[in-house]
């Protein structure tokens, strides 16, 4: 039935979520050393950049080939990111354009270089290869005003090499 099939639906949300939520939350941990990950101060949701809600009149303006090319990419890793649940309520289905000062303010770094480069006033040695690395994996895009299909491909893309990278044994 109708109701079955939305339940199913649900349940498959919330393991994705938790799934992206789990990746996210290794990455913030292992490569960005952020330790707000182990204690948070208030409780971490995933963020979809590009909204679910996301009111479309035309899909190909934003590179999707119709509705279900659309559906296909939303819950994508280069689609999500990292809030705090009341940063995410604001977030809303606002443009990505109006989510970028959300995103730079964020606590979690895989948020905030999605705008900004990570910096560091040491000059060289190890927290600078970090920093030049977490930059090179976690391009920003603080020039674009729409987030679309493919920003969502080479970030999920991004995201993807780092993993292989952090996850290597050597």
């Amino acid at each position: 039935t109708r109701k079955e099939s939305s339940a199913a639906s649900d349940v498959y949300k919330r393991q994705a979520n938790n799934k992206a939520k789990g990746i996210l939350s290794f990455i913030e941990l292992k490569f960005n050393n952020n330790l707000d990950i182990v204690k948070p101060v208030k409780r971490i949701t995933v963020e979809h950049i590009l909204a679910r809600k996301t009111k479309i009149t035309n899909y190909e303006d934003y590179g999707f080939i119709n509705e279900d090319d659309f559906i296909r990419h939303l819950n994508r890793i280069g689609n999500l990111t990292l809030l705090y649940h009341d940063e995410n309520t604001s977030a809303g289905i606002n443009n990505f354009s109006d989510k970028k000062a959300l995103y730079e303010s964020s606590n979690f770094i895989i948020t905030n270089t999605i705008i900004k480069p990570m910096e560091t006033p040491i000059k060289n040695g190890v927290e600078t290869h970090r920093v030049n690395l977490i930059n090179e994996y976690q391009p920003q895009y603080l020039n674009t005003e729409i987030w679309n299909k493919e920003k969502i491909e080479n970030r999920s893309s991004n995201i993807a090499n780092l993993l292989v990278d952090i996850t290597k044994i050597d």
